[in-house]
């Protein structure tokens, strides 16, 4: 049954329900619903690194809207799965619409990459530029190097003015292992000073579309945008199963792989720009995920559910978790632990992820 369905069969004795009250009266019970459930929780081999916290203080078991004056009786929410939940948050997408910004501001988009680079001693230089060294596995590594850095899109509220995309240098918060200063000497050769005043860069784009020189003939020019609007404008959106088959043969893997789920799932929740794609779009991209196998609710903050994907192949097991807004249909932040073979780590205490990625959407009155 439809949430939308299940709140107004909840409010049947009443002569009308405005649509305001219906939105809240859904969105409280998908919250409801998504918290009701104590998936299995998967034992981690080590204990993860505590992450950045998102959401609040979880609400009460009970849901009570008020519709036309009354007070509805508190409802009992049924279980809910990840599916149950992608699908009830594309609902608020579509009642919601397109992203607006007020005249005159932007919506700044900021995304903050963590990540590690794992550092093999006994990987040939090559050239001796450094960064072949940086293509070790958490079982061989000798050093790790856990890097942020930190991106920001300003998305201007008429969307042919211009854009602009400020990005930071990567930065070493920590450094692991044996031969962790060996590791941060190769780190400098391949990430030398940008001679930029503060390090950073900033690129501005009408439209947020740009040219530059052909990269693969050095001939003609190139267009590239600062969102995904190439792939939004090719995505079929009306069936979320038609979109699961288009993404099979986008990612290039055969339909029955795991690999190609996982690589559905990084294509539709590691862009933030899916949030100023068009409604239709975000909401096929959360059916779709819905329809993948391999996921589970892992916890429920307030309006901020966590979906746990985990896939396993004969070689490797891995595992994303998704934190979306369901008030908002938001991805807000993604964890992933990369592929994990079951050999020891080489160097103890590592996180149990390996690459994490937290989404801010703020409207601010300027861009740099």
């Amino acid at each position: 049954m439809l949430l939308t369905e299940r709140v107004r069969e909840i409010g049947a004795d009443e002569a009308r329900l405005e649509e305001d009250t219906i939105r809240f009266a859904r969105q409280a019970l998908m919250r409801e619903m998504a918290r009701s459930v104590r998936p299995e929780r998967v034992r981690r081999r080590r204990r993860a690194w505590a992450g950045i916290g998102i959401g609040g203080l979880v609400a009460g078991a009970a849901v009570t809207a008020i519709v036309a004056g009354s007070v509805l009786a508190p409802v009992e929410a049924p279980s809910a799965s990840a599916a149950d939940v992608l699908n009830a948050a594309a609902d608020v997408v579509i009642q919601a619409g397109d992203t607006n910004v007020p005249a005159g501001k932007y919506l700044r988009i900021t995304t903050t990459s963590e990540g590690f680079r794992l550092w093999d001693a006994d990987t040939p230089e090559g050239a001796g530029e450094g960064w072949e060294r940086f293509n070790g596995l958490r079982s061989n590594a000798e050093a790790v190097l856990l890097t942020e850095r930190t991106s920001s899109l300003y998305v201007p509220a008429d969307r042919s003015g211009s854009w602009v995309r400020v990005t930071e240098p990567s930065k070493i918060v920590h450094a692991l292992g044996s031969h962790a200063q060996e590791a941060l000497t190769d780190w400098a050769k391949v990430n030398p000073p940008s001679g930029l005043e503060d390090g950073s860069e900033v690129l501005r784009a009408d439209g947020g579309a740009y040219e530059t020189v052909d990269g693969i003939d050095g001939e003609g020019t190139r267009t590239y945008f600062f969102d995904t609007r190439h792939l939004w404008a090719e995505m079929p959106t009306a069936d979320a199963r038609d979109l699961v088959t288009w993404l099979r043969t986008l990612v290039g893997e055969a339909p029955d792989s795991s690999a190609s789920d996982s690589s559905i799932v990084e294509t539709l929740v590691d862009d933030p720009t899916f949030a100023v794609a068009p409604a239709e779009v975000r909401a096929a991209s959360l059916r779709a995920l819905a329809l993948l196998d391999g996921s589970s609710v892992e916890s429920v903050h307030g309006d901020v559910t966590t979906i746990r994907f985990e896939w396993s192949t004969k070689w490797w097991t891995a595992w994303k978790l998704i934190d979306i807004d369901t008030a908002r249909g938001l991805i807000l932040k993604t964890t992933s632990s990369g592929a994990i073979t079951g050999e020891p780590d080489q160097i103890e205490d590592l996180p149990g992820w390996e690459s994490r990625s937290t989404y801010d959407f703020t409207v601010v009155d300027e861009a740099p």
